[in-house]
């Protein structure tokens, strides 16, 4: 008998250890094998033929070439003989990845060697596995409120708990204005949800799609082997984006439709794989997602794991931030949480936040002073972070059952900026990604002097909804800066802008990532297409430095802001 248990005892061990041998790791592909051999003309016909038409559609009103050959390339699945024999070797798939070229799964260390000397594997690493401070406030003694009369008039909705936060950032003027979110799809990522709640039983009805990356089924409210917990942190951060209850609760854009991402595990702290973010980014694409909302930001990782350092928030390093950037590419605003890190020895924004295409939003307090635990900036690579606050202090949400409670951190300050993000998308489908940050940053109130503590200020929605009038097709919406990146060697930058009509003066202004302003321009245009031009020097006649550049057109007819790249 004692033989027995020693041998099961062993049996035991050989087992957890074995386990513990099967941690996930992203294995990236050194390209998309078969479809390389095709045509370029081949290539688009395959991306086209699984692309939602409305995928394309928003691709194209966004300013976005849908065919363009970086985005084909990345669009293209991958390659499935590559797939199948890893799978044959014993590693099992968790996740792939088409933007990033990569699947990630639990393999053992020897099995992992043998992998990564494969003849279409470029490298293998470790899918790293993050530890959130959830620095949101615990539930004080819950409100309970009975269910009003629910009125469709926007006139007659009473704003409830939820007065200050919508009226601090005058989200209430465009709700006047018979903006809600109508016709706006918003992806979450987060912990999970639950309607239950009288303020979210709404959502089902505009609820498109719902996904838990975690278990892989399409159940992100609770199920069996999650904490209590779990679905708490999501349901309180869609409550304050979308909650309808007159009298009670109204988030921003609560006529707004959904797709709800279950992508990070609640427990004492919650956890987040970045395998699991990227999948569900592409998802959300791919279901025509106008917004991604993320109210987690991710810096520290679980013990044991080799982490990222603040170097690598350089705005294109870690896995979650690439899957944001592709994002932006497609024309979708990815809305995230600057970080709760302000007050802890990272002290910096986290990832996604870092991102060029992301809205960072960090948290201020009922008075307008930054919250003490708000992450600040720089990015590693030196751009201005976060871009926006909003309220991230006593901002009520709902809980995952009948009540309401007011709550804390950079996760409920996202929420609101997304939310003013739709509202501004539907008045306007044709606002880009660059429209979107232009509008919202130079919305705030530190605009004129942006700086690492708040960015570009406290958003304003009304002031928003006011830059953002003339931007459309008619306007110097089609301008793009070519060539782009550009050279000194390259002689000139042009900017084509288009005039509907008359004689207009064009105004051209370009800015350095500090927000400086290096060069100022005026020049007479003409109806139709007028060409302006840069030869890449500032005011004093210098050449620029290398770097990213802001440009911004300006007409009387609307504003054109866009990136360039100045090589050397």
């Amino acid at each position: 008998m004692a033989l027995f248990v020693r041998g099961l005892i062993f049996l035991l061990c050989f087992i957890l250890l074995a386990a513990a041998d099967q941690r996930r790791h992203w294995v990236f592909f050194s390209d998309k094998g078969s479809a390389e051999k095709y045509s370029f003309g081949k290539q688009k016909a395959m991306v086209e033929q699984k692309l939602p038409a409305q995928v394309i559609d928003r691709r194209r009103i966004r300013g976005i070439d849908p065919f363009s050959k970086s985005v084909i390339y990345a669009d293209l699945s991958l390659e499935e003989t590559y797939i199948e024999t890893l799978r044959q070797m014993g590693f099992r798939v968790h996740a792939t990845s088409r933007w990033l070229n990569a699947v990630s799964g639990y393999a053992s260390d020897t099995l992992l060697r043998r992998i990564a000397v494969l003849p279409f594997v470029e490298k293998v690493t470790p899918v790293k596995k993050w530890i959130i401070d959830k620095k949101t406030a615990p539930e004080p003694s819950l409100i309970q409120f009975p269910k009003p009369f629910l009125s469709d008039n926007l006139q007659d909705i009473g704003y409830g708990l939820s007065t200050f936060q919508i009226e601090f950032h005058n989200i209430h003027l465009l709700h006047q204005k018979g903006l809600t979110g109508e016709g706006v799809i918003i992806a979450l990522m987060d912990t999970g949800y639950r309607l239950a709640n009288p303020a979210l039983q709404h959502i089902q009805s505009r609820l498109i799609a719902e996904y838990d990356f975690i278990q892989q089924d399409s159940v992100t409210s609770n199920q069996p082997g999650d904490v209590s917990s779990q679905d708490n942190h999501g349901t309180l951060v869609l409550s304050v984006l979308a909650g309808y209850l007159p009298d009670t609760l109204i988030g921003p854009a609560y006529n707004a439709s959904f797709l709800l991402a279950k992508t990070e595990i609640y427990n004492q702290e919650i956890h987040a794989e970045e395998d699991n973010w990227a999948m569900a980014a592409e998802w959300a694409e791919q279901l025509g997602a106008d917004i991604v909302s993320t109210s987690l930001g991710y810096s520290t990782f679980d013990p044991g794991q080799e982490s990222y350092t603040y170097q690598d928030m350089d705005g294109e390093t870690t896995i979650i931030t690439r899957a944001a950037n592709e994002l932006g590419i497609r024309g979708v605003l990815v809305v995230t949480s600057a970080g709760n890190e302000g007050s802890s020895p990272w002290y910096y924004i986290t990832a996604p936040a870092d991102g060029p295409y992301a809205l960072a939003v960090g948290s201020v307090n009922s008075r307008n002073n930054v919250s003490l635990f708000s992450s600040r900036g720089p990015t590693a690579d030196d751009r201005i972070k976060p871009d926006v606050v909003a309220l991230g202090e006593g901002v009520y949400g709902a809980s995952t059952g009948s009540s309401f409670y007011p709550a804390g951190g950079t996760s409920l300050s996202c929420p609101l900026a997304a939310g003013v993000a739709a509202l501004l998308i539907e008045q306007n489908p044709y606002l880009n990604v660059d429209d979107l940050l232009y509008v919202l940053r130079t919305s705030g109130d530190s605009a004129a002097a942006p700086n690492n503590d708040r960015g570009w200020g406290k958003i304003d929605a009304l002031r928003a909804w006011e830059l953002s009038q003339g931007f459309g097709p008619d306007s110097p919406l089609s301008v793009h800066a070519y060539p782009n990146p550009y050279g000194h060697n390259m002689g000139i930058v042009y900017f084509p802008v288009s005039l509907p009509s008359g004689t207009d003066e064009i105004h051209l202004e370009i800015f350095n990532i500090l927000g400086q302003k290096v060069k100022d321009s005026f020049q007479q245009g003409l109806e139709g297409m007028n060409l302006v031009r840069w030869d890449g020097r500032n005011q004093h006649g210098n050449p620029v430095a290398a770097g990213i550049y802001i440009y911004r057109i300006s007409t009387p007819s609307g504003k054109r802001v866009g990136k360039l790249t100045v090589l050397y």
